[in-house]
């Protein structure tokens, strides 16, 4: 077996490490940084930003996009809600002239034909309402969630201007519901005189029998 002795004297092992140093320094140069504002910031990064103040900016960003996301749906709400009062005006309407054309034959068939194509129309409505209002209860929750959140961060200013905003449109919700239950009754009302009226009649004829 034989053994290999590799020794070096000082002024190789120097010509060496400059050789090795001064090629990883070209490799490796030290990224150098003039100004520190011009590097990539986040959309909530401020130039003291502390941990708990970007969870401030983030609840604040979280509370905002809630309460738009729940004004736009309520605003949805209650433009439906006017159109589905307002058609059921309309429906009452030509019940009326579809008890007017009685004993007319086919002009009032051509009335009552327009009168099931609205009822139609009115149930796809119906059904819209009730699922932006199960969508508003789940926006209402967010909301409050929301605002639990920001209260915690000491942001009490603006989360009370949404807690406002919030109560605000509870009631704006009930005030259209309320509306609905009154036009349905209406509408209810006058088609129940519509189905009473020929049974009324009926009974007339056979007392004079």
């Amino acid at each position: 077996m034989f053994r290999f002795r590799f020794r070096l004297n000082s002024s190789v092992f120097a010509l060496a490490s400059s050789i090795f140093f001064n090629h990883s320094s070209k490799e490796s140069k030290p990224i150098h940084v003039e100004n520190p504002s011009d590097l990539p910031r986040t959309p909530y990064q401020h130039i003291n930003c502390t941990g708990f103040e970007c969870i401030r900016e983030s609840s604040m960003i979280n509370l905002s996009s809630s309460s738009s996301f729940l004004k736009h749906t309520l605003y949805y709400y209650s433009e439906l809600t006017q159109r589905y009062c307002t058609h059921m005006s309309t429906m009452i309407a030509i019940l009326e002239e579809f008890k007017r054309l009685e004993g007319q034959g086919n002009v009032q068939q051509e009335v009552w034909d327009v009168y099931v194509k609205q009822r139609i129309l009115l149930s796809d409505m119906k059904n819209e309402l009730l699922r932006l209002r199960l969508l508003l209860s789940t926006i209402d929750r967010l909301v409050t969630e929301s605002i639990d959140a920001c209260y915690q961060t000491q942001d009490e200013i603006v989360t009370q201007l949404v807690a406002n905003e919030l109560v605000h449109s509870k009631r704006i919700i009930e005030q259209n519901e309320q509306l609905i239950i009154q036009n349905e009754r209406i509408l209810t009302s006058e088609q129940l005189k519509l189905i009473e009226g020929p049974v009324d009649e009926n009974e007339i004829k056979n007392a004079e029998e």
